[in-house]
């Protein structure tokens, strides 16, 4: 049987809600700040009860959420080269938060919005919200919903937007996963599986320069290995970034095939994602170290993954690339599913 509740934080100017999907597998917490995953509580192999995503000690937090724990990042997920583009023969100068570049939306972005709550049922809720023409430098009057719905042992996130001049936009979860509990340690004994032959090496800014094979590199995921083996790799792209934020190209971006697999032995827990995006960034969290957590926990080095479905960085200036173009009047629709499971 699901069920869903919503609470209300008191949280001065604004009011922070809380929305909880639960069955007799899972129960998530979701806040209307950021459309953002709060907790992930599951059993493992043993019944005991852990939550698997990272979080903030408080609420305030959330505000300028500097890590994007758990939101939904844009108008544009991931990277954009010199915070420029052109589209339609108009060049555009968007928002430089990360150096020369503009990260995850720039200096506003989505993930710092208060949703609100369009429709809520007993086993999903949809939050939309919108972004005025010219926000952080992004082009068009943007109207955009995210709906999560919990059916059995996944999490399934609907994105949907149009806009009333074309423009871009690339959406995604950025959860910051950990199948032994999110004060459980480093990530280093997960197994991860990732179906791509393909992936995207970064210059130093972490822009994307060519596509390469997974083979004979330690991006090479096709069969199940520990994440330890690739973060211990001598490999000049893993010392560049400090562990691992690449991007894979996907074999298939149909909802119905798996696209990863994460897997921790000792509690049996699992993940598997599904996506109708194109690629995968992989991140390990490198950015995190002595970092106080909810819940009186301690995030050290490498204390989460994160597996972000969305289109490559810097596509708006790579032809080469799948489009991140949104048109006028059209409507962007993307899916993906969190399956998570106990193994036997």
């Amino acid at each position: 049987m699901s069920s869903s509740k919503k609470t209300v934080e008191d949280f001065g100017l604004n009011q922070l809600e809380k929305i909880t999907l639960a069955n007799e597998l899972l129960s998530v917490e979701l806040l209307n700040l950021g459309a953002t995953i709060y907790s992930i509580q599951m059993p493992d192999q043993d019944g005991t009860i852990d939550d698997i995503v990272l979080g903030y000690p408080e609420w305030v937090s959330y505000i300028s959420n500097k890590d994007f724990l758990g939101c939904v990042a844009g108008r544009y997920a991931n990277r954009i080269a010199n915070a420029n583009f052109n589209l339609g023969g108009v060049n555009y100068k968007v928002s430089a938060n990360e150096g020369s570049n503009c990260l995850h939306g720039g200096f506003e972005g989505i993930h710092k919005k208060f949703y609100d709550i369009s429709e809520l049922t007993e086993n999903s809720v949809t939050f939309s919200s919108s972004s005025p023409d010219g926000e952080d430098g992004f082009p068009g009057n943007l109207q955009f919903s995210i709906k999560y719905t919990l059916e059995s042992d996944t999490l399934e996130i609907n994105y949907t937007a149009s806009s009333d001049k074309d423009t871009v936009i690339n959406l995604t979860n950025h959860s910051y996963f950990n199948l032994a509990g999110h004060g459980g340690g480093s990530v280093l004994d997960h197994e991860i599986e990732i179906h791509a032959d393909k992936y995207l090496p970064v210059d130093k800014d972490l822009i994307p320069k060519d596509i390469e094979p997974v083979e004979n590199s330690p991006f090479d995921y096709r069969e199940a290995n520990e994440i330890a083996y690739t973060l211990r790799a001598p490999h000049e792209q893993i010392a560049l970034c400090g562990g691992i934020d690449h991007n894979l190209i996907l074999r298939n971006n149909d909802i119905k095939s798996c696209a990863a697999k994460v897997s921790h032995m000792y509690t049996g827990r699992f993940m598997e994602v599904y996506t109708t995006e194109p690629g995968l960034q992989f991140y390990t969290a490198n950015h995190i170290d002595n970092m106080a957590g909810k819940d009186g926990a301690h995030y050290g080095k490498y204390p989460a993954f994160c597996l972000e479905t969305q289109h490559y960085p810097n596509s708006p200036n790579r032809p080469d690339f799948p489009s991140t173009t949104l048109v006028a009047g059209e409507v962007y629709s993307s899916q993906t599913n969190y399956r998570f499971g106990i193994s036997s």
